[in-house]
């Protein structure tokens, strides 16, 4: 289940008939949809139950807000889902990207803020500038999966162009906002398609930090289930209805 979700979205999106309300059926659809396999009817409804709350055979926003925290673990699950093996556990870290960039008077604190959180960096498949990775290699021992250029070279860019083929999990990018920056360009071209995206970003150790507790409880994957943004869709309609004009 995507819990990078609000509430709301996640009830609209398992309301099939959008009645404000999840019914069973709706919620086992959602599970298979996902394919969450519980293994029998009996634990469907047990889990189902730990989110209706009031007992009436349907889940509310408020429930849905209130159970989100409390699903019971060990359901039992069906013998024939066997155990993902190393390898394939390995392609699904490997399908996206963490990227760390700092400018350079930021290049200590992010180094610090990653040397107090080691085991978590260490473990995922990273994307840096140039430099900023072989900092991190070199002081703290961390593997860069992928190096791309300085970004006043053009990494801003490639990183953006990775974003924009979905490659892209998060960013931690510290920023130095004391200081001009002869790429600033890039760097706004960046945030831009991280907003339209809809990618978390992060560019100073406050918000890192909470950044870091989000993909450590949601993984790098929670965006699997997101719709583009309104603003996003609008756009998309209006250059359907571009090519629609040409096209008759």
């Amino acid at each position: 289940m995507d819990r990078w979700l609000t509430p709301e979205q996640l009830l609209r999106s398992v309301d099939v008939n959008q009645d404000g309300t999840i019914d069973l059926l709706e919620f086992s659809d959602f599970l298979n949809s996902l394919n969450f396999n519980l293994g029998s009817e009996d634990s469907v409804k047990q889990l189902f139950g730990s989110f209706d709350h009031s007992g009436d055979g349907l889940i509310d926003l408020a429930e849905v807000c209130s159970a989100l925290g409390a699903i019971p673990s060990g359901l039992p699950v069906q013998d024939d889902q066997a155990p993902a093996d190393d390898s394939a556990i390995q392609e699904r870290k490997s399908s996206k990207f963490v990227s760390l960039v700092a400018h350079n008077d930021m290049k200590n604190v992010l180094i610090n803020f990653v040397a107090g959180n080691k085991p978590f960096f260490a473990g995922l498949p990273l994307v840096t500038t140039g430099s900023t990775g072989r900092s991190l290699k070199k002081k703290l021992g961390i593997e860069v999966e992928r190096l791309v250029a300085s970004g006043p070279l053009g990494g801003d860019q490639a990183i953006g162009g990775m974003i924009s083929e979905g490659q892209i999990a998060a960013i931690f990018f510290f920023k130095d906002p004391l200081t001009s920056h002869a790429h600033a360009s890039d760097i706004e071209a960046l945030t831009r398609l991280c907003d339209v995206h809809q990618i978390p970003y992060a560019t100073n150790p406050a918000s890192a930090e909470g950044l870091m507790m989000s993909l450590k409880a949601y993984g790098l994957d929670w965006e699997l289930h997101r719709q583009d943004s309104a603003v996003v869709q609008s756009y998309k309609n209006q250059q359907q209805g571009v090519i629609d004009s040409y096209s008759s």
